[in-house]
C-alpha cells in the first residue's frame, strides 16, 4: 500500500486548489455522533474561512486541529484501502463528503453519508471509487494530540523520514571524509616509495569524486533539515497559537509582555531545529568512528584524542549546570524586559500626556543592565569551553604527531599512518570544537522548549476531555445561583453571593459603583471565567456544560474597551460573524452609527485602520465595536457601557436604533449614562461585589430613601 502523504508534500504535489465540499460540516458532526464525541456547528466553522464558498480542502487541517481529529491523507484508490485506513473521509463528485467506516469481504463496505449510513456497498460499482479529490484516514485521537510534548513530536513525526534522512546523510559524509586520510596514508606509503604515477593520478581521481559527492550530500543534507525544519515551523507555530486564544482566562497566567515572551521562545527552538547546531549534534557521535579508524591505523596512538575527547566532554557537561541556570535567568529577564517595552507601546500617549515616563524608564534600565549581566556570565562561561576545546583540538594534533613518531621509529607505524592519524585525530575532533555552542544553544532550546511546555499545559477554555452539550438556539434565560469569584492571584472575591434571574427577552440594567462587580458578572455571564463556588446558567443549563462556541453563537459580549484590529473596518464589523452578507453588514453598521462617518467617506467600509484603530476618535471606535456585536442572529446581548465615549447625539440615536432590535431579545446593559437606562425595565444594583438592590427601574426615582433602602439615582450612577 501506498504510505501515507504529508500534508507539505500535497501542497506541492497538488497545487490546484480544490474546494471544500458544501456537506463537509454535516459530515464531521454525523462522523463525531457516531463516533460519541461532542462538537457543534459554530466550532467547526470557526475554522473555516468566513466565506463557505471559499473554503479549499486544505482547511480541513485546522477544522481537525481545533476539534482534536487526526487526519492523513491516503492515496484515491479507495478499492485498496485497509483496516487499518478506515474510518476515511472521501471527497468525490467535488461536493459531496462520505465516511468509509468499515470494510467488509469482497470489497464491501459501509459507508455514512448525510442522508444516513448505508451498508454492504460495492466500492468498485459506486461513485465513491470515481471522480474522487481527496481521500484521508479520519479519527478521534485526543489522548495523542493532546498528550505531553505532543505539541513538539507530532510535528516532528510528520518528518521523520526528513529527519532520517538527514541521519543517513550524516552517516555518508562522515564515511567519506576519512578518504583524504586515506589518500595521504596510500600516497606516502606506495606512491612516493615506488614512483607509481599512474596510481597517483588514479586515486586523485577517486578522491576528487569522493569530496564532490561528500559536497552533495551535505547540500542535501542542508535541504532535507531546512525542509523538514520549515514543516515543524508551521505545525509548532499554529499549534502555539491555538493555545494562546483558548487559554481558559481562570487560570493563572503571565502578563501580555510575558505571553509575547514567551511566544517569541519559538523562535530559539526553531533556530535550533533549523541550524547548523543540530547538524553538529548529530556529527558528534562519529567520532567514536573516527577514534576506532585512527585505532585501526596507529594503534596505541588513539589514546591521546581518547583521552582528551573524554576532557573535553567533560569541561562541556561541567559546564552545563551554570550554562542551564543562566538561561533560564536570561529566559525570565527577557519576560520582564518584554512586559515592560509592551506596556510601553500600549500606553506610550498616556506616558506622554501625562509626562510619567520616569518609572518606566528606570525598569527598563534595570532589566537590560540584568539581562546583561546575565549573558556576559553566559559568554565567559561557553568561552571557557570554547577555548579549553581549541587548546584540546592542537594538543590532540601535537602528542599525536610525538607519539607516532616513538612508533615509527621501532617500526610500529609508517610515515603515511601517521599523517592518516593526524588527519582524522582533526577531523574526528572537528565537533568536539563546537561543543561549547552545542551545549550553549541546546541549554537555551531546553529551556525554551520548557517554558513552552509549562505554556501549552496551561488549561484550555474547552478542554478535549470535555464533553460540551451544543445548543442550537438560546431562549436567553441568565441566572446566577449564589456565584462567588476571585479573579486568578487576587485574595478578595470581586462577586460574593451574588443570586439573580433573568427571564428569556427581559431588559435589565447592572447598575453600581466603579469596581462593584458588574462586569465581572457579564464576563461569567459568557463563561469568560467560572464561578470560584456557585452557578452560572444559560436556559437553565450551567455555561461549564454549553460548548463555549455555542455560547458566543448566541451571546453578543460588547465590552468597555473599544479594541480594534488592523485592516478594514469591514474586516472589524465581520470579525466575529461566520459569515455575513453585506445587507446585514450595513444594518448593524446603521444601529451602531458607523455609517453617519463613513457613509459618505471615498472609501467606505474598506477604510484600513491601524492598529488598535489608531486615527479614529473614541466615539467612533465604539461605534465599530458596537456594530460588530450587532452582526448576527443573537438570543442575548450584553453591553459593558456601550456609548461611554459618544456624545448626547449619537446616544440618542443609538438608543433609538437599538430599542427596535431587541424586541424579543434579552438585554443587559452596564453603563452610568441614563440615556441607556431608556432601554430597561428592570436594573440590578451592585455594591463591593454584592446586589444591594434588584427590582423595576422606578427604584431610581427615590430621591430620600429610608434606611436600608437602595440608594438614589445620584448614588448609583458614581
Amino acid at each position: 500500500m501506498t504510505p501515507y502523504t504529508d500534508e507539505a508534500d500535497v501542497e506541492i504535489l497538488e497545487p490546484k486548489p480544490v474546494k471544500l465540499a458544501s456537506n463537509f460540516e454535516k459530515i464531521i458532526l454525523d462522523f463525531a455522533r457516531q463516533s460519541g464525541k461532542s462538537l457543534s456547528l459554530d466550532l467547526i466553522r470557526s475554522a473555516l474561512p468566513q466565506g463557505k464558498a471559499q473554503a479549499e480542502i486544505e482547511d480541513i487541517q485546522d477544522v481537525a486541529r481545533v476539534c482534536g481529529l487526526r487526519i492523513y491523507e491516503l492515496p484515491k484508490d479507495v478499492t485498496r484501502l485497509e483496516d487499518e485506513d478506515v474510518p476515511a473521509l472521501v471527497q468525490h463528485n467535488v461536493d459531496k463528503f462520505v465516511v468509509i467506516t468499515r470494510l467488509a469481504e469482497g470489497g464491501q463496505a459501509d459507508v455514512l453519508e448525510p442522508e444516513g449510513s448505508k451498508e454492504g456497498l460495492k466500492l468498485q460499482e459506486q461513485a465513491y471509487s470515481r471522480n474522487i479529490e481527496r481521500v484521508y484516514r479520519i479519527g478521534f485521537d485526543s489522548a495523542s494530540l493532546f498528550s505531553r510534548w505532543s505539541w513538539l513530536l507530532r510535528p516532528l513525526e510528520e518528518s521523520k523520514w526528513a529527519y532520517g534522512q538527514v541521519f543517513i546523510a550524516a552517516v555518508m559524509t562522515n564515511l567519506l571524509a576519512m578518504t583524504t586520510s586515506i589518500f595521504s596514508m596510500v600516497v606516502y606509503n606506495r606512491v612516493l616509495p615506488n614512483n607509481a604515477t599512474e596510481s597517483l593520478v588514479a586515486l586523485t581521481i577517486g578522491v576528487f569524486i569522493a569530496l564532490v559527492f561528500d559536497s552533495l550530500i551535505k547540500m542535501l543534507r542542508s535541504w532535507f533539515l531546512d525542509g523538514a525544519g520549515s514543516r515543524a515551523d508551521v505545525r509548532i507555530g499554529e499549534k502555539l497559537f491555538e493555545q494562546l486564544v483558548s487559554i481558559d482566562l481562570s487560570a493563572k497566567r503571565d502578563s501580555v509582555g510575558g505571553l509575547s515572551s514567551v511566544m517569541r521562545e519559538f523562535e530559539t527552538l526553531r533556530d535550533f531545529l533549523t541550524s547548523a547546531t543540530l547538524v553538529a549534534l548529530i556529527d558528534l557521535p562519529f567520532v567514536i568512528v573516527f577514534l576506532i579508524a585512527i585505532f585501526v591505523i596507529g594503534g596505541p596512538v588513539v589514546l591521546v584524542p581518547a583521552v582528551l575527547v573524554i576532557v573535553v566532554v567533560a569541561s562541556g557537561l561541567i559546564a552545563q549546570p551554570f550554562l542551564s541556570k543562566l538561561a533560564q535567568e536570561s529566559l525570565e529577564e527577557g519576560k520582564s524586559k518584554q512586559s515592560i517595552l509592551v506596556e510601553t507601546i500600549s500606553g506610550l500617549e498616556v506616558m506622554k500626556t501625562s509626562m510619567a515616563t520616569r518609572e518606566m524608564r528606570k525598569r527598563w534600565r534595570e532589566s537590560l543592565l540584568a539581562q546583561s549581566g546575565s549573558a556576559v556570565k553566559s559568554r565567559l562561561v561557553s568561552q571557557i569551553v570554547v577555548n579549553f576545546s581549541a587548546f584540546a583540538q592542537q594538543i590532540a594534533q601535537v602528542m599525536i604527531i610525538v607519539v607516532g613518531a616513538y612508533e615509527a621509529a621501532v617500526g610500529n607505524m609508517t610515515m603515511g599512518a601517521l599523517i592518516a592519524a593526524v588527519i582524522l585525530a582533526g577531523r574526528g575532533m572537528a565537533p568536539l570544537g563546537q561543543i561549547a555552542g552545542l551545549l550553549t544553544r541546546l541549554v537555551h532550546a531546553k529551556a525554551s522548549f520548557l517554558a513552552l511546555d509549562r505554556f501549552m499545559a496551561l488549561p484550555l477554555d474547552r478542554p478535549p476531555s470535555t464533553r460540551f452539550l451544543n445548543k442550537e438556539k438560546m431562549l436567553g434565560k441568565l441566572e446566577f445561583r449564589q456565584v462567588n469569584f476571585a479573579y486568578p492571584d487576587q485574595q478578595q472575591n470581586a462577586l460574593q453571593d451574588v443570586s439573580f434571574t433573568i427571564q428569556p427577552g427581559e431588559r435589565v440594567a447592572l447598575l453600581g459603583k466603579i469596581g462593584s462587580g458588574k462586569s465581572t458578572a457579564a464576563r461569567l455571564m459568557l463563561g469568560l471565567y467560572g464561578p470560584s463556588s456557585g452557578s452560572v446558567l444559560i436556559d437553565d443549563t450551567d455555561v461549564r456544560q454549553i460548548d463555549p462556541f455555542d455560547i458566543r453563537r448566541h451571546v453578543s459580549f460588547i465590552m468597555q474597551d473599544s479594541w480594534l484590529f488592523s485592516g478594514s473596518v469591514r474586516d472589524n464589523i465581520a470579525s466575529g460573524a461566520l459569515a455575513v452578507s453585506d445587507e446585514e453588514l450595513l444594518r448593524a453598521a446603521e444601529i451602531a452609527g458607523v455609517h453617519d462617518f463613513l457613509g459618505d467617506h471615498p472609501n467606505g467600509y474598506d477604510l484600513m485602520l491601524r492598529e488598535r484603530g489608531e486615527g479614529l476618535s473614541g466615539g467612533q471606535k465604539q461605534a465599530i465595536s458596537l456594530a460588530r456585536g450587532l452582526v448576527g442572529n443573537r438570543s442575548v446581548f450584553i453591553m459593558d457601557e456601550p456609548t461611554s465615549m459618544m456624545d448626547m447625539g449619537s446616544e440618542t440615536k443609538f438608543v433609538e436604533r437599538l430599542s427596535q432590535v431587541i424586541i424579543g431579545k434579552t438585554l443587559v446593559v452596564i453603563t452610568h449614562r441614563s440615556a441607556m437606562l431608556k432601554l430597561v425595565d428592570r436594573v440590578i444594583i451592585f455594591d463591593k461585589g454584592r446586589i444591594i438592590a434588584d427590582g423595576p427601574k422606578s427604584i431610581l426615582d427615590r430621591k430620600n430613601p429610608a434606611p436600608g433602602a437602595p440608594p438614589t439615582a445620584m448614588a448609583v450612577k458614581g
